[in-house]
C-alpha cells in the first residue's frame, strides 16, 4: 500500500464531517475496449465491502444520515463522505474496506452497468453534452482524455466483474490524498492509517 497523505483542517462547526480520498488513475487509465470501466469500478465499489453486502451498506449509511460515494473522474477515483463526528468510528473503516477489500458482486456490476449504459444514452439526447463530447474527441483523438469518464456505449456492454479485478486490486496500490474537514479528535490520523 502507498503512503498515506493526509489534510486535517479542523473548522468549528459542531458535528460535522467531509471525509476525501482521492486515488490517482482514472479513466485515463481505461484499457482499449474497457471504455468506462473505471466508472464502473466506482460505482460498484460502495455497493458492498467489508463485512457489508449492499444493503447492509446502504441500510448502514442512511441510518446515520451520511452520505457516500465514489466518483470516476479523468484522473482519479473520489470517494466522500459526509456524516456526523458521532457516527465517525462506524462509517471510516467502510471508506478503507471500499479500497481494501470491495466484493464487486456480479449483480451489482450488472445493474450499475445498466444505470451507465442509461446515462450514456441521455449524453447522445443533450446537445450540450454532444458539442463537449465533439470537442474532447477534436482535442485528445483518442488518447487518454478523448472519451468521456462514463465511457462508450460498445464497451459498457462488454463490462464485467473480470475486468474489474485488476483495477480493484491496484486501488490500495495507488497513490492516495486524503481530506478531511469538521470536527474530530485528535487520533484521527492514527486511526485512518489503521484504517485505510
Amino acid at each position: 500500500m502507498s503512503p498515506l497523505n493526509i489534510v486535517l483542517d479542523p473548522i468549528k462547526v459542531p458535528g460535522i464531517l467531509a471525509v476525501k480520498i482521492w486515488i490517482n488513475g482514472g479513466s485515463k487509465n481505461d484499457p482499449y475496449g474497457q471504455k468506462g470501466v473505471h466508472q464502473l469500478l466506482g460505482s460498484v465499489i460502495s455497493r458492498g465491502c467489508g463485512p457489508y453486502n449492499n444493503n447492509q451498506l446502504a441500510n448502514l449509511v442512511e441510518g446515520c444520515g451520511a452520505g457516500l460515494r465514489c466518483d470516476s473522474h479523468e484522473d482519479g477515483l473520489l470517494i466522500s463522505l459526509k456524516c456526523s463526528d458521532n457516527d465517525a468510528d462506524r462509517l471510516l473503516p467502510v471508506m478503507g474496506w471500499m479500497i481494501t477489500n470491495p466484493h464487486l458482486q456480479a449483480d451489482q456490476i450488472m445493474l450499475e452497468r445498466e444505470l451507465s449504459l442509461q446515462a450514456l444514452q441521455r449524453h447522445k439526447e443533450n446537445p450540450f453534452q454532444l458539442t463537449f463530447d465533439g470537442w474532447r474527441q477534436l482535442a485528445y483523438g483518442d488518447g487518454p482524455y478523448g472519451h468521456d469518464p462514463l465511457g462508450l456505449i460498445e464497451d459498457v456492454k462488454s463490462l464485467s466483474r473480470k475486468e474489474l479485478l485488476p483495477l480493484a486490486d491496484n486501488l490500495v496500490k495507488g497513490e492516495q490524498i486524503i481530506a478531511i474537514a469538521g470536527t474530530f479528535n485528535e487520533n484521527l490520523e492514527k486511526q485512518l492509517q489503521e484504517t485505510i
